[in-house]
């Protein structure tokens, strides 16, 4: 985990630098079932140790992703997930989500681990790719969305943008790896001048 690199982002850059600390479903198979990482074993723990000492910090980016499924089953990135959604409840934090063909599964381990009510502090679902009927009781989770631009131009993704409340828009700043066509190779200095 890049955890100490955050921290030390974080603790030279306070006022610019917001941290997250959490383990990604692309990792989970190390974390937990039978292919873990001995030294992974006290990651929890870890975690939230992590989370104490900096009270500024969210979690994540955690989640589900259904596309990688066959090399990282679904229970082992559930049980990842499960607990660090628990700290996040414990220590009132934010979270920041990660869910690619799996929002069924996501939204039944939220509810699970948040309640009807949902999460005060907040859930952004990074990169929303889910329809826009789930956007409804995801939104009442207090979840928030956030789009990338690669990738409105697929009708169920425009429609999605669509259905969600101007409240709980966000715009995603996964760059350089999700940018629209017309902007990809271009340099990022230039982009105030590319969208004139």
């Amino acid at each position: 985990a890049d955890w100490p690199e955050v921290e030390g982002l974080a603790s030279s850059w306070p006022d610019f630098v917001a941290p997250q600390f959490g383990v990604h479903p692309w990792w989970a198979a190390k974390h937990a079932g039978p292919l873990a990482d001995a030294g992974t074993a006290g990651w929890v723990t870890e975690l939230h140790d992590l989370l104490r000492r900096c009270p500024e910090a969210g979690v994540g980016e955690c989640g589900l992703d259904g596309a990688r499924k066959k090399v990282i089953p679904m229970d082992v990135q559930l049980e990842v997930l499960r607990p660090q959604l628990a700290l996040a409840k414990e220590l009132q934090r934010p979270v920041s989500l990660h869910c690619v063909s799996s929002h069924g599964a996501l939204l039944e381990a939220l509810q699970s681990a948040f309640g009807k009510g949902g999460h005060a502090p907040g859930l952004v679902l990074h990169s929303y790719c889910g329809s826009p009927e789930m956007v409804q009781a995801f939104a009442k989770l207090n979840c928030y969305f956030s789009f990338s631009a690669s990738f409105l131009h697929i009708t169920k993704h425009a429609a999605a943008l669509r259905a969600v409340p101007a409240e709980r828009l966000l715009l995603e700043t996964d760059s350089p790896d999700q940018l629209p066509k017309e902007f990809q190779g271009v340099d990022a200095a230039s982009f105030p001048q590319a969208t004139k």
